[in-house]
């Protein structure tokens, strides 16, 4: 039996060691801590134009990027790193640390937004803090390029809905009005909410831009900005945003729109046995329309499974069995088009279990697929035509895509089995409003140990960055922005630049370091 003094001895031991590893600790999470709060200061004082983020900067500050080469003074709505997508990460560290800094940050990046709100109360996809004057030219500097981004080709001067620009811009609105209901930011989200609602046609869609313009034809296909658009999940963010709306301020004006929406999906649907969806659809009589010249009038296999995908969500809001009739229908057109196994290895695609890889287009008559190449030395001279799938796998929009079509099934099946009743007590249509938005928007996703945040955190650059390896090959192929250029003077490309900072990198290491503080 151990004497007195030995279990004395032991228990002072044991104690030490625990005081040590929780020292230890403490200073290990205080190293994380601080890594978070450097990394931040140094994207709002030194990267960011007054609260305004693009996606890329070299290290020099010399040259930036959005979905193109930008200009200092520019920011970008749309992406994952744009300047809501900031916004959102640096909401979600200051809810994971108390610490003010954060909320003032995601505060001023708030009132970029609200300064690069349009009079019609959306945005665009850029913008230029130096002014209008300044963001016009840098289109006209753009329109230098062979083969720019279409929707570029051309300034509008009117909001888009397009990649969620808008809507980012509306969700980061309500989310920051709502963290402290700081009557301040009422107006702006005030006038983004009349823009989303003004901007819906009574049939239940929305266009891709708005207000409504029919200035640029192009390449012989009619202005395709007022047709209604499903590509990149837009009509999806807006029904997402006014159920949010709805949810969080409690009001039922909101009601209408979002039925009157869901059932527009539903209706665009095409009967069986094509019962799939296109991206774009005209406003007029509901038909299949071309958009850029690589997006064709025809029945698409990501436009089909984003309408699965939605159909399914109406569902459990509403516990309505009409969004569920047409599912089945849609899954089988999906397996109609699919690839065979020898394409997918010429496509290079990599397939989860019960994943099936299907043409992007498909010809609603004949059921081909459409693979398109582009032709010509720029967009100006040339444009696409049909391929063969080889050469339509080389182009920059993909002819192919990976879509889920188990998981979606077994969403289906699933939702079959649960009693009606029970979706629609869940669903946020049917809940008493919290005026609470989700304290975590952009992180908390990742397991991440504190191994793992420790070399996230070791990695900061000792000025503040984490170097971040850039998109080469449009560094390479994008000309460099002169002001003072003379018009119409096409530059020569500049050398590609391989690293430099990224705010996407910034936010996935940030969503890491926040996923391991919430879990201590």
């Amino acid at each position: 039996m151990l004497k007195r003094t030995t279990l004395i001895a032991i228990t002072l031991l044991f104690t030490a060691y625990a005081f040590g590893q929780k020292r230890n600790q403490s200073k290990e999470n205080e190293e994380i801590s601080l890594a978070m709060k450097r990394a931040t200061q140094f994207m709002i004082d030194s990267v960011s134009y007054h609260g305004a983020f693009l996606w890329e900067y070299s290290f020099e500050h010399k040259r930036y990027w959005g979905e193109l080469e930008a200009r200092r003074t520019m920011g970008w709505t749309q992406g994952k790193g744009g300047t809501p997508a900031m916004g959102d990460i640096i909401l979600d560290a200051y809810h994971a640390t108390g610490d003010e800094y954060y909320y003032q940050s995601a505060c001023l990046i708030a009132d970029a937004l609200i300064h690069a709100q349009l009079d019609c109360g959306g945005w665009n996809y850029c913008f230029d803090l130096a002014g209008e004057a300044s963001l016009i030219d840098w289109y006209e500097s753009v329109s230098q390029y062979k083969w720019p981004a279409q929707e570029f080709m051309h300034y509008y001067g009117n909001a888009t809905f397009d990649d969620m620009a808008s809507i980012r811009c509306c969700e980061y609105l309500l989310r920051i009005y709502l963290e402290k209901n700081d009557p301040r930011y009422k107006p702006a989200l005030d006038k983004a909410i009349d823009f989303v609602l003004k901007s819906q046609y009574p049939i239940g869609g929305w266009p891709q831009r708005f207000p409504l313009s029919y200035e640029h034809p192009y390449m012989g296909f009619p202005d395709y900005s007022s047709f209604i658009t499903l590509n990149d999940g837009a009509m999806a963010g807006i029904i997402d945003f006014l159920v949010n709306c709805y949810t969080m301020l409690g009001d039922r004006k909101f009601i209408d729109p979002i039925y009157r929406a869901m059932h527009c999906i539903a209706l665009l649907q095409y009967e069986s046995p094509i019962a799939g969806w296109g991206l774009q659809y005209t406003n007029t009589d509901l038909k299949l329309a071309t958009a850029r010249p690589f997006e064709p009038a025809a029945l698409a296999s990501n436009g089909t499974s984003g309408g699965i995908e939605m159909l399914l969500k109406f569902y459990r809001l509403t516990g309505d069995k009409r969004f569920l009739e047409k599912v089945p229908a849609a899954f089988e057109f999906l397996e109609k088009i699919k690839l065979d196994d020898q394409t997918i290895i010429l496509s290079g695609k990599k397939l989860n279990q019960g994943d099936i890889l299907c043409p992007t287009f498909i010809d609603p008559q004949t059921l081909e697929p459409f693979f398109l190449k582009r032709v010509g030395e720029s967009l100006k001279t040339g444009g696409y035509e049909k391929s063969d799938i080889k050469l339509g796998l080389q182009q920059g929009y993909s002819s192919v895509r990976v879509i889920a079509l188990k998981r979606m099934k077994a969403e289906f099946e699933l939702l079959k089995r649960t009693p009606v009743e029970k979706i629609k007590a869940a669903s946020p249509l049917t809940s008493v409003s919290t005026g609470i938005f989700s304290k975590y928007v952009t992180s908390g996703r990742d397991n991440i140990d504190i191994k793992e945040a420790l070399t996230i955190a070791g990695s900061l650059h000792k000025n503040g960055y984490w170097t971040a390896p850039l998109n080469v090959k449009k560094t390479a192929q994008i000309i460099e922005m002169n002001p003072n250029r003379q018009k119409g003077l096409v530059e020569k490309a500049t050398d590609p630049i391989p690293e430099g900072i990224s705010t996407e990198v910034y936010i996935d290491n940030i969503s890491k370091l926040i996923s391991y503080i919430r879990k201590k």
